[in-house]
């Protein structure tokens, strides 16, 4: 018997017409091919692959383009699944992208990403081939064929640095989880040129952000509290102190499933924040003006779901809050308020003497409870994956300021 297999084995799809076949090995022609972990195989007597020359081979390497205002790439990795062949290691350690979408991206009819066909193998001498997409959904989500996965082939026949477009609307992108490359290579039986086997393996993947995602999940009571004294000027203020429970190695979705059904574990690290938000000047003597809306300029953030971020160089403190993953620790427009778009909120030392907007360890001068707490914050320094920061409703009494140069209303924990 000869002809061509057809086969999807792993993270490789293989294609494969055999009279016998199992998981790890297929026979053809009286000779087994022998299949190992993550798609990858062995020939023998075989042209190519498994260590044999790749004179006559395209092997590529899918590179999205750089960020914009519609995603981000917010971290690039290894891919265990990605094929043997590809060897240059700038592609290697960024062959899992992970990609999160702007808010404004939800406001797209469509949504375009774009990609580039880069050269994974210096010794592949072939410059063009066929290139084939994966779509994989996310759980709980099948497209319309009731399936998880969609293949695509890609349009034409590539070389290394065409451009490849992908153009889908916000809910299809929404609903995937992973988009995987896979380029076409053909196994020639060197005694009998008519046999051959043609396999699609990965060159490339991304990952599309989401709630589904494992990561960490910090949780800012509303009605778990304690009081303290101020750090500094313990006779007199004192503070209303909120917990803070920190879930590792769980997803947004799992967590509020939990949450809902009352079956949380208990936390894997506690500590405690003030929300009130008291400072009148900044460190140079000029008025804070706080705004007359609860969550307005100056005051608290409003409940919801936010991200940290660890601070980047020039930056005063160490963790800031945003409301979308694909924005920056120092954009301006990290949260968004009654009163527009706001930056700088972060979770700092000092007190709420010392906050418009911030989360306070109350902790004088002493950096001691942040460290505490990123070190219980799995990858936060390489948001390799996501720090969710939720913070729940509070109740507040209403006061007045000192002055009205400092604002009108203004907010106490209780």
């Amino acid at each position: 018997m000869s002809g061509t297999i057809t086969r999807i084995f792993g993270d490789s799809i293989i294609n494969a017409k055999t009279s016998k076949e199992d998981f790890d090995i297929i026979k053809h022609s009286g000779k087994e091919v022998r299949y190992k972990a993550e798609g990858k195989h062995i020939f023998e007597e075989w042209g190519g692959g498994g260590g044999g020359d790749l004179d006559y081979y395209f092997v590529p390497f899918i590179q999205i383009e750089k960020d914009n205002n519609i995603f981000k790439v917010s971290s690039q990795t290894e891919y265990k699944g990605l094929s043997m062949d590809i060897d240059e290691q700038k592609y290697v350690s960024k062959a899992d992208s992970r990609l999160s979408f702007t808010k404004k991206s939800l406001k797209e009819k469509e949504i375009l990403i774009k990609f580039f066909v880069r050269k994974g193998n210096k010794n592949a001498d072939k410059t063009e081939g066929e290139i084939l997409v994966r779509y994989t959904a996310k759980n709980g989500y099948t497209f319309p064929t009731n399936k998880k996965n969609i293949l695509d082939t890609l349009e034409g026949i590539k070389k290394y640095d065409d451009p490849i477009e992908i153009k889908k609307s916000p809910d299809f992108f929404n609903a995937i989880q992973y988009i995987d490359f896979y380029f076409k290579k053909i196994i020639e039986n060197k005694t009998n040129l008519n046999d051959k086997i043609i396999t699609f393996e990965n060159c490339g993947r991304i990952r599309i952000a989401g709630s589904y995602e494992i990561g960490t999940v910090v949780v800012v009571s509303g009605t778990d509290t304690k009081i303290e004294k101020d750090a500094t000027k313990p006779e007199e203020f004192s503070w209303v102190m909120y917990k803070t429970s920190v879930y590792q190695n769980i997803s947004l979705d799992t967590y509020k499933n939990l949450e809902a059904n009352n079956k949380l574990p208990q936390p894997d690290y506690i500590t405690y924040l003030s929300r009130d938000t008291h400072q009148v000047k900044d460190s140079k003597g000029n008025v804070l003006k706080h705004s007359n809306k609860r969550f307005g300029e100056s005051n608290e953030i409003p409940p919801g779901d936010y991200f940290l971020l660890p601070g980047i160089p020039g930056q005063k403190y160490r963790i800031y809050v945003v409301d979308s993953e694909s924005k920056s620790a120092d954009t301006g427009d990290g949260i968004e308020g009654p009163d527009g778009t706001r930056g700088g909120v972060a979770l700092h030392q000092y007190c709420p003497r010392f906050s418009v907007g911030c989360f306070t360890f109350n902790s004088g001068h002493d950096e001691q409870p942040i460290q505490h707490l990123i070190d219980n914050l799995l990858d936060f320094k390489t948001s390799r994956k996501p720090v969710r920061f939720i913070v729940k409703p509070r109740n507040v009494k209403e006061s007045t300021w000192d002055s009205p140069s400092y604002g009108t209303k203004k907010w106490i924990g209780i």
